[in-house]
């Protein structure tokens, strides 16, 4: 037993953790595929303006691009959004021309060069000759960046992202490069438009360093909850598989206990080949009365079996509630005449959608309880009354009543206040258990309280129409 004990407890112990490494996994997978979510729509969110506004750019450069021969300079009409920067090429894909400000980004300190960035191209302004060759070399190094050139591979498509750093600031831009022919423009042959995105991606990734701040935290937290929710799913797996070794146990003995008297009987009657069948009448007799009592346990074990294994096939049918009572109570009416006990019926008149026999054997079970555990001059009554949807059966007795421990464990299988009084009796513990399993096969209630002034009540309360399931 011992040893069982222990495969059970690694058992359960090895259910505990799968369950707690399942709670671990869920709640990881869903954090995992809310941040890929939340990530694509954050994403999407951030540059969904600025790609938008880059396709109009782009329909803008197609339709109202103009060359102008006297300054070498096109000119873009339509186009006022500041961001959007663009670099020209020719079929060769080598730039021709791009956005003056586009140096911005490319030159350190350009902030100094920018009175004569708009001479640039025009000699005669008065220009500092050291500044100007200063600057020239700023702009020949901006010009050799690789932002400058295109991939043809990626035409039409919204490239994320470009990088450009200068000096210790770095510039991430977002650009779209696409082919155009403009019969005005005949040097022009492809444009990059760039768009200078640090604020978006900043505040992008600032969001996403948050949910991830949030869900590692709501990981941790996940992972106290798949303890506290892997501790409470493994407390019916516990209770069953103490139910089921306790019911094991009280079955093999109540089983053992009957097989043993019938061995010995036996044995004692073998003994006693010289005697007459009379002589032995008497150990035929309590063998006999032990095998009534294993069959009939043995039809209790099925019975409830059956139930725990959902497999009970319920016949509910329209049945008067009455006529059912008088008729199943008339025996032990005559029993409690006999026994010099009162036995009393106050029932109203109820129609109920009901299992017959079910209900029947519900009440012998519960009379021959109420029979068993009463003297002489106490009293049984039985009570039916009804409302709009449901009836109520009340069963009270003035015998010797219940303690309050007997109360709490009244309905568990093969429990008995008094296992000496009950084995003389017949009682085997499952009676009450398979009463509140018909009780709830119909979707019912059933409780024990003490009967006032002394003695039991068992109250039934049973819906008059059956779920359909």
């Amino acid at each position: 037993m011992k040893k069982r004990n222990n495969s059970e407890k690694k058992f359960i112990k090895s259910q505990y953790y799968e369950l707690i490494l399942f709670n671990l996994i869920a709640f990881f997978t869903i954090f995992v595929l809310l941040g890929v979510l939340a990530t694509t729509l954050i994403n999407q969110t951030f540059f969904r303006d600025i790609k938008n506004d880059m396709l109009e750019t782009e329909e803008i450069v197609k339709n109202n691009i103009q060359y102008s021969a006297e300054t070498d300079r096109l000119i873009i009409r339509g186009s006022n959004n500041a961001r959007m920067l663009m670099i020209f090429y020719t079929d060769d894909g080598q730039f021709r021309y791009y956005t003056n400000s586009f140096l911005a980004y490319l030159i350190e300190d350009y902030d100094k060069y920018a009175n004569i960035n708009d001479s640039f191209g025009y000699p005669g302004w008065d220009v500092n000759e050291e500044l100007w060759n200063e600057y020239i070399l700023k702009v020949q190094e901006a010009e050799s960046n690789d932002i400058f050139q295109i991939d043809f591979n990626s035409l039409d498509k919204f490239e994320e992202f470009a990088t450009v750093t200068t000096g210790d600031q770095e510039y991430t831009f977002l650009t779209l490069s696409f082919e155009m022919q403009n019969l005005d423009v005949p040097l022009v042959r492809y444009v990059k438009i760039l768009v200078m995105v640090n604020g978006e991606i900043n505040s992008r990734d600032e969001i996403i360093k948050i949910y991830i701040a949030s869900a590692i935290m709501m990981i941790i937290a996940g992972a106290f909850a798949s303890i506290i929710l892997s501790m409470n799913s493994i407390k019916p797996i516990v209770e069953s598989l103490n139910k089921q070794m306790t019911f094991v146990s009280d079955a093999s003995h109540e089983l053992r206990t009957p097989l043993s008297i019938i061995q010995s009987k036996l044995e004692n009657t073998l003994t006693k080949s010289e005697q007459t069948v009379y002589d032995v009448s008497e150990d035929i007799a309590v063998s006999l009365k032990e095998i009534s009592r294993l069959s009939k346990l043995t039809t209790d074990l099925l019975q409830l079996a059956k139930s725990d294994g959902n497999r009970e096939v319920m016949n509910y049918e329209v049945t008067d509630i009455k006529e059912l009572i008088q008729e199943t109570s008339s025996i032990f009416k005559e029993l409690a005449e006999i026994q010099k006990k009162e036995f009393i019926l106050n029932l109203e008149n109820v129609q109920a959608n009901v299992d017959h026999n079910k209900i029947v054997q519900l009440l012998v079970i519960i009379l021959d309880n109420a029979l068993r555990y009463t003297n002489e001059g106490d009293s049984i009554t039985i009570s039916l009354t009804t409302n709009n949807s449901e009836f109520t059966i009340d069963i009270a007795d003035t015998g010797i009543g219940i303690s309050e421990e007997t109360k709490k464990k009244m309905f568990e299988r093969f429990y008995r206040e008094d296992k000496a009084r009950s084995r003389e009796t017949g009682g085997n513990g499952l009676g009450l258990a398979i009463a509140k399993v018909i009780v709830k096969d119909h979707f019912g209630k059933i409780f024990v309280n003490h009967n006032e002034p002394k003695g039991t009540k068992f109250t039934i309360i049973i819906p008059k129409k059956q779920k359909v399931i």
